[in-house]
């Protein structure tokens, strides 16, 4: 998935979880930073960064934050960023099992997903998420607590438990994860709802990322456990 066009950056500051302030060419700009997590790791003073410019009257952001470098790789911060990948190698047929017309984002009492893949008895409900923190080569999923992706484990473990197949994916938005691992830790409320919804039969996927300033591509399947 090619990624619009960006510019380096290099981060200033966090004043909230949603704003960056970063320096691209000699003037500090502000940012949309469309990741909830802690992302302590990569947010480092000086931290080289790709922004992509978001024009529009009345915005409180001029650019939106997509990259970060840390340990020598480029690290996708923007989450949507898992979702688009993902939805390429769909539409690629590069996702093992999963066939058929894509839906995104589609409504279910209490809530949404973003896939629905092919149609009926064959069709299959399918989430993502987005995994950008990695320690010692194991990537973790979540940085910090998240009740929105408790909730989306719990609505795939309801389609599962009405006899559907349903699907959590874990992107992994850097190329240097050897291997996947939920966070409990961080999110034990999450640890449990993922449990919960495997023991529902939902599947559990795990892809990598090759990751540039100018592209981001899902990769091979990553061993994970709990």
């Amino acid at each position: 998935m090619r990624l619009p066009p960006t510019l380096p950056a290099r981060f200033v500051a966090r004043p909230n979880r949603f704003v960056v302030l970063a320096e691209v060419q000699g003037t500090v700009v502000r940012c949309h930073c469309p990741s909830p997590g802690r992302l302590r790791e990569l947010l480092l003073p000086g931290a080289d960064l790709r922004v992509a410019r978001v024009p529009g009257p009345g915005r409180r952001t001029t650019h939106r934050l997509l990259l970060a470098r840390h340990a020598g790789v480029w690290v996708g911060v923007d989450t949507q960023l898992a979702s688009a990948a993902f939805h390429e190698a769909l539409a690629a047929g590069r996702v093992a099992g999963l066939r058929g017309t894509v839906a995104r984002e589609v409504g279910l009492p209490g809530g949404r997903l973003d896939f629905r893949v092919g149609a009926g008895k064959g069709g299959a409900w399918v989430e993502v998420k987005a995994v950008n923190l990695v320690r010692d080569g194991v990537a973790l999923f979540p940085d910090a607590p998240s009740t929105r992706a408790a909730r989306h484990a719990d609505l795939v473990a309801r389609c599962a438990r009405r006899g559907e197949r349903a699907m959590m994916a874990f992107v992994v938005l850097r190329p240097d994860a050897r291997r996947f691992a939920v966070n409990e830790a961080a999110d034990p409320a999450f640890a449990a709802a993922l449990a919960r919804a495997r023991r529902a039969g939902v599947e559990v996927q795990v892809r990598g990322c090759a990751v540039s300033a100018s592209e981001v591509r899902l990769t091979g399947s990553l061993p994970w456990g709990p």
